[in-house]
C-alpha cells in the first residue's frame, strides 16, 4: 500500500556516512519487516536522496474472539469462538458473528464492529441473547406400564428456557397415584414432558338390590360385593326369591365406577298360589265337609279366618284356628281349619198310633236336647198303652237331623173280656151280681 507505518528523521548526519538497511530496521506493532529499497545508503548533500525506505507487511497472525452472553446475567451461554489468521486493520462487523443458540433469541451486539489490532484483549465482540419464553411443556397422566391416558394431558405454554418447573400428580377419579407424585424438569427447547402414572383402584364395591316392581321395597337382602377394580365389567343374574316372579331383564351388566355402583332387579308377586279351608268336627278332627281350595291367590295376600267360616247343617261354629293367614309358597301352610261342634238343641217326637187308622192311641212324646247325628232306636221309646198291644215302628231308628225327627210306633186293639162290678159307694159290698 506504500502507506507510511513509521518515519525516522536523523539530523546532523555526517556527509559520506554509510547507512545500512539492517541497522535501521525497527519493530513496528502489527507489522512484519519485509525488505528495503536499498541495502546501503551513503549520506550526501542532496537530502531528497538521503532516504532509506524499509517495507513492512501487515501481520496476518492476529485473531479476535466472540463471546455469547445472556443479556440478563452476563453469563456465557456458548463456548467463546476465536478466529485466527486475521490481518491487522481488518474491520469485523459484529452482527456477522451472531449464531443460533438453542433456547435463546439474538438481541444485540457490542461493539457494532471492531478493527483488528495487536492488542488481543481489544479484539473482542460480545453477542447478547435473551432466553426464549415461547416454550411449552406437557404433563401426561398414564395408567402404569402403558401409555393409556387416564386424564387429558396438560399443556402449558409461554415457558422460559431453563426455567425449573415442578408439577404434582393430579387426583384422577378411580385411580391411585404411583410414586413419585411430584416431578421437576428444566425447560429445554423440546421434549419437555412430565409423565405421572396411576393404578386402578381395587377397593371399590357394588350393590345388587332386589325390589318389588315399581317400589324400593326390598324382598331380599341386598348383595354387597367389595374389593372391585375400577372399570371392571360386572355381570349379575337375578336370584330366585320364593313367592316372586322375576321381571325382565334378569341379567344386567355394569362397569365399576367411583360413585354408587348399583344393580337393581325387580320382581312381581306370584298370583298362582292357593289356600285350603278345612271343616272339622270338634273332638274327632273328622272332616264334616269337603275342604275348600281357593286358587289364583297372590303371594303375601291376607286371608281372614272368620271370613272362611260357613254354616254347616247340624253344627255350630266352635273356633277358627287362625285369625288370618298370609299366602306363602308352601301350600301345606296355607291352611285354615274351622272347627265345629254338633248341635245339642235338637229333639225328636214319638207318635203312638193305631195301626191302620193312624189315630193316636195316646199323647205324643217330645224329647229335647238331643245331639245332632245321634241315633235313636225306636225300641227304646216303646210304652204300654191300655187296651193296645205294640205292633211295630215305621223305622228301626232315626239319626237326629235339623229337620223333623219323628218316630211312629203302631199299636193294635187288644181282644179282651170286660167284667162290670157293682159296689156300694166307698165299699166293696156288691149291690148286684156282676
Amino acid at each position: 500500500t506504500n502507506e507510511i507505518a513509521a518515519e525516522k528523521n536523523v539530523l546532523n548526519a555526517v556527509f559520506g556516512t554509510t547507512v545500512t538497511a539492517s541497522a535501521e530496521r525497527i519493530e513496528i506493532a502489527g507489522y512484519v519487516y519485509n525488505s528495503a529499497d536499498k541495502d546501503v545508503m551513503t549520506v550526501g548533500v542532496d537530502e531528497s536522496e538521503n532516504v532509506l525506505t524499509l517495507y513492512y507487511t501487515r501481520r496476518t497472525d492476529l485473531s479476535y474472539s466472540v463471546n455469547y452472553l445472556d443479556e440478563a446475567t452476563g453469563e456465557a451461554i456458548h463456548e467463546i469462538t476465536t478466529k485466527g489468521n486475521q490481518v491487522l486493520g481488518t474491520v469485523i462487523n459484529a452482527e456477522d458473528e451472531k449464531i443460533e443458540i438453542a433456547g435463546y433469541n439474538y438481541k444485540t451486539v457490542n461493539p457494532a464492529s471492531i478493527t483488528i489490532g495487536t492488542d488481543l484483549s481489544k479484539n473482542i465482540i460480545n453477542v447478547y441473547y435473551t432466553k426464549r419464553n415461547d416454550l411449552t411443556y406437557i404433563v401426561n397422566y398414564y395408567e402404569e406400564n402403558t401409555t393409556t391416558k387416564v386424564a387429558e394431558s396438560k399443556t402449558v405454554n409461554g415457558q422460559t428456557y431453563l426455567a425449573k418447573i415442578t408439577e404434582n400428580a393430579i387426583e384422577v377419579s378411580g385411580y391411585n397415584k404411583v410414586d413419585p407424585t411430584t416431578k421437576t424438569i428444566t425447560i429445554g427447547v423440546e421434549g419437555n414432558v412430565i409423565n405421572f402414572y396411576y393404578t386402578k383402584k381395587n377397593d371399590l364395591s357394588y350393590v345388587v338390590n332386589y325390589y318389588e316392581e315399581n317400589t324400593t321395597n326390598k324382598i331380599a337382602d341386598s348383595k354387597v360385593v367389595t374389593n372391585q377394580k375400577y372399570k371392571d365389567e360386572i355381570i349379575e343374574e337375578a336370584i330366585n326369591i320364593a313367592g316372586y316372579n322375576k321381571v325382565e331383564p334378569t341379567t344386567k351388566t355394569i362397569t365399576i365406577g367411583t360413585e354408587e355402583n348399583i344393580i337393581n332387579f325387580y320382581y312381581t308377586k306370584r298370583t298362582d298360589l292357593s289356600y285350603k279351608v278345612r271343616y272339622v268336627e270338634k273332638g274327632t278332627g273328622k272332616e264334616i265337609k269337603s275342604a275348600k281350595v281357593v286358587t289364583d291367590k297372590m303371594f303375601k295376600e291376607e286371608v281372614f279366618g272368620d271370613d272362611e267360616a260357613i254354616d254347616i247343617d247340624g253344627y255350630n261354629i266352635e273356633s277358627v284356628d287362625k285369625e288370618k293367614i298370609i299366602i306363602g309358597t308352601n301350600t301345606d301352610e296355607n291352611v285354615i281349619t274351622v272347627t265345629y261342634a254338633r248341635r245339642t238343641d235338637l229333639g225328636y217326637v214319638v207318635n203312638y198310633l193305631e195301626k191302620g187308622t193312624n189315630k193316636p192311641v195316646t199323647g205324643s212324646k217330645t224329647v229335647e236336647n238331643i245331639t245332632f247325628g245321634s241315633e235313636i232306636y225306636s225300641a227304646n221309646d216303646k210304652i204300654k198303652v191300655y187296651g193296645y198291644d205294640y205292633d211295630s215302628a215305621d223305622k228301626e231308628s232315626i239319626i237326629i237331623g235339623t229337620g223333623e225327627n219323628v218316630i211312629n210306633l203302631y199299636f193294635t186293639l187288644r181282644d179282651t173280656k170286660v167284667t162290670v162290678h157293682y159296689y156300694e159307694e166307698n165299699t166293696t159290698n156288691k149291690v148286684s151280681e156282676d
